[in-house]
């Protein structure tokens, strides 16, 4: 069987935890202006916002008229609102789940408010959300006055403040520029909370597409292509390694094709990435030569040469006393045939399996294991030619 049987798992969220937990990979990708972080807390905050934004009816007898005239470009939706016909209440949870708020048209709009339920929840948000877009100077001591400096330090804990959030600004991967759109399109949303009849629903969508395109990298065509490969390889390396078992051919091919790829892109080259896929290369061609039958894993067991013995006992003295002499020569040349032909194969494969636990524990010594992959191949295993480079290039993190 070369298929995992596992629950449900999503690919992304789990590339997403690796990166977090990966000191190189944070900082390959911070290289490419991108934060899984600010990601994950960005869309936790913008959620957070939509939850206290809730769609109320102005006029509900004017909406139920206008109901009938206006197309939806999800039909399922206008069905809703007709079943739902005469019951404010449920029409009001309508309005308040799903895309229903994001896909109103305008004739039905123009019968609706929104309101942010808990508007001190609604600005602390806000506040966090600009946290993690600061665009920060360095703090001048020289702007604060001689009697700030005497009121209760209260001048040093500005300066102390702004002198951390100039800190946290340098090390914010995401550009300046983008970051100044997003610190734009907060103060936006601010002035429509802040106002009477102020759109704080538009105000919010377009700061989440605001916060979603420099996720996305839309600044940069050029990085974004190259965080898009970055992603491709990390996500193609955590689903193969989920769902298939390395004797499965898919298995193979899609680790020999990452390992070309992530070769090919010198940017990307790190000790972890380099020491991972070659581990699961080494998965695949340690699998390709161990013996796969569950009989043929217990060689060298006591219980199974144990056994072995007394099947060929007992077939001897069958054909012995059956008469079937001629029967015991070729039964004895089978027998050496078998070990003759399958104990190399099963040294071959426990020698390759220490090189793969090496590999895989990370600190291996790259020309020693090249040394011993050679030595493997003048003896008949099949060693990929991409491993090589990938030992050159001297992984040296565990996965």
């Amino acid at each position: 069987m070369t298929l995992k049987k596992t629950e449900e798992w999503d690919a992304h969220e789990e590339v997403r935890k690796l990166v977090e937990r990966n000191d190189e990979l944070k900082a390959l990708y911070r290289k490419l202006g991108y934060s899984p972080y600010i990601e994950r807390q960005s869309r936790e905050v913008i959620r957070g916002l939509k939850d206290l934004v809730r769609t109320e009816l102005s006029d509900f007898a004017a909406f139920q008229r206008a109901v009938e005239g206006v197309r939806f470009a999800d039909r399922s939706h206008l069905d809703e609102l007709l079943a739902a016909r005469g019951d404010k209440g449920k029409v009001v949870e309508l309005l308040n789940s799903g895309s229903f708020s994001t896909e109103l048209p305008y004739q039905l709009k123009a019968f609706t408010r929104t309101q942010v339920t808990d508007p001190a929840r609604f600005t602390k948000l806000l506040d966090d959300l600009g946290e993690l877009y600061i665009v920060a100077a360095d703090p001048d001591w020289s702007q604060f006055s001689g009697k700030d400096r005497d009121e209760s330090g209260s001048a040093l804990e500005a300066y102390e403040k702004a002198a951390r959030n100039a800190a946290r600004s340098r090390r914010n991967p995401i550009s300046e520029g983008v970051r100044e759109e997003i610190a734009y399109a907060i103060a936006r949303v601010r002035r429509e909370l802040q106002s009477d009849g102020g759109d704080i629903e538009s105000s919010l969508n377009s700061l989440e597409s605001e916060v979603e395109s420099a996720m996305r990298l839309d600044h940069d065509d050029a990085v974004q292509e190259k965080k898009g490969r970055l992603d491709d390889l990390l996500w193609n390396l955590v689903y193969v390694r989920h769902e298939y078992k390395p004797d499965h051919r898919y298995f193979k091919e899609t680790i020999q094709e990452q390992a070309k790829k992530y070769l090919d892109s010198t940017w990307m080259h790190t000790p972890w990435i380099t020491t991972h896929i070659l581990w699961q290369l080494l998965d695949a061609e340690l699998a390709a030569v161990t013996p796969k039958e569950p009989s043929e894993k217990l060689v060298g067991s006591l219980l199974r040469i144990g056994l072995l013995f007394l099947i060929s006992l007992f077939l001897i003295s069958l054909f012995v006393n059956l008469h079937w002499h001629w029967l015991v020569w070729p039964w004895l040349a089978y027998l050496v045939w078998y070990y003759w032909q399958y104990d190399p194969r099963l040294r071959k494969a426990r020698v390759l399996r220490l090189i793969r636990d090496e590999v895989a524990a990370g600190g291996y010594d790259g020309e020693e294991v090249a040394r011993r992959l050679r030595q493997l191949e003048e003896k008949g295993v099949y060693v990929h030619s991409l491993m090589y480079p990938l030992i050159r290039l001297g992984g040296t993190s565990p996965p």
